[in-house]
């Protein structure tokens, strides 16, 4: 087996209209990111994409 990576916190502060986001997630669990449309789901997974590139 390949090495994990867990990401237990992220916090996401003045990115575009997210003024602050505060996100916890749980190992072991299966995690979801929802809410309405315009949210910022997506802001939240490209911030977590940026974050694993060179």
């Amino acid at each position: 087996m390949g090495d994990n990576m867990h990401i237990k916190n992220l916090k996401i502060s003045n990115m575009g209209y997210i003024k602050s986001s505060d996100l916890r997630f749980e190992s072991n669990n299966i995690n979801i990111i929802q809410g309405a449309n315009g949210s910022g789901k997506t802001t939240v997974l490209a911030v977590l994409y940026s974050m694993f590139q060179d």
